[in-house]
């Protein structure tokens, strides 16, 4: 008997490592995309960008595959978690190489394709808050990984909401503007580009650095595919779910700048107006809640409850 248990274990065990196989698989594609990213990035030469000369439509045309791949990185995060947990073959294993991955795709990629972006040498001070901006990015990225990973479970509970902006939101920030930019080109051509390019390598520094704090802040944010997506919810929101899938095939470059630079603000600003007691305080209810959650009435009130049920853990 002893003998026939141990060699069921044994089988079991196996059949955990192969089925843990493919989420791996899953999650290195997300790696890979983002070295693709880096580089169709390293073909950008920033004076072009900024100025519209020679080999302008090769550069956009390398911004916007660059910008893509980043996106494409995200979706196979996203699968990845969810093929082990459908599999249920979560394991510490999977979290690490997924963070390992994350600090390519979301932290080193985007902030290489940052600095294609931004201001050039002819304007030194800029250049070097450029520099500044896409490092402590990378820096802020890893610190936002490394919480996560001694913070969050891999059961599926403690992947509702996120403890600062996650690391794929904020690549998604910097991807969009890549994104939409290669695609005003190809719809208008070199329409006022000095002045684009001037404007949004100027800005991006600034709003890279912003980015980077909201990821290792405190801040809490939903998961949007586990509380939006998952699960029962009225009618409304379904219909609400379908015009925004509309939008997002109609217009996709725009849908995706709104996306994740709506997503990034609406936590510090909901935090902020909360906070400061701008909005009547008034207990979340939920008609399609998906489990009970009990609040000890001892525990302290945090602002961010007004916005979202308490949540049990966060999430990267």
């Amino acid at each position: 008997m002893d003998t026939t248990r141990r060699k069921s274990a044994r089988r079991r065990r196996r059949r955990r490592r192969t089925v843990a196989v493919v989420p791996s698989l899953f999650t290195l594609a997300n790696g890979v995309c983002g070295f693709a990213s880096i580089i169709m990035a390293s073909r950008i030469q920033p004076a072009v960008l900024m100025t519209g000369g020679e080999g302008y439509a090769e550069a956009m045309t390398d911004l916007g595959i660059a910008g893509w791949l980043l996106v494409a990185g995200m979706v196979f995060d996203v699968l990845d978690g969810r093929m082990a947990r459908l599999a249920n073959a979560a394991s510490r294993f999977g979290a690490e190489l997924d963070s390992l991955c994350d600090v390519v795709s979301f932290g080193a990629a985007p902030a290489f394709l940052l600095l294609k972006l931004g201001p050039t040498r002819a304007n030194p001070l800029l250049y070097k808050i450029l520099f500044l901006a896409a490092t402590f990015y990378v820096i802020c990225t890893i610190l936002r990984l490394a919480r996560f990973n001694i913070e969050t479970d891999v059961d599926e509970e403690s992947h509702r909401y996120f403890k600062g902006l996650p690391s794929p939101a904020a690549a998604g920030c910097l991807a969009s503007i890549a994104i939409m930019r290669s695609h005003l080109y190809g719809q208008h051509g070199v329409l006022d580009v000095e002045y684009l390019g001037r404007m949004v390598g100027n800005a991006l520094p600034f709003a890279t650095i912003l980015l980077a704090l909201l990821m290792v802040s405190n801040i809490t944010y939903l998961h949007v595919v586990n509380q939006k997506i998952r699960g029962r919810h009225s009618f409304n929101h379904l219909v609400m779910l379908v015009i925004m899938v509309g939008f997002a095939l109609l217009l996709p470059e725009l849908s995706l700048v709104l996306g994740f630079w709506g997503f990034a603000l609406v936590g510090p600003v909901r935090a902020g107006v909360l906070r400061w007691g701008w909005l009547p305080r008034k207990e979340p209810t939920s008609r399609y809640s998906t489990r009970d959650e009990e609040t000890s009435p001892e525990e302290e009130r945090d602002p961010m409850d007004e916005l979202y049920p308490r949540p049990t853990d966060e999430n990267c």
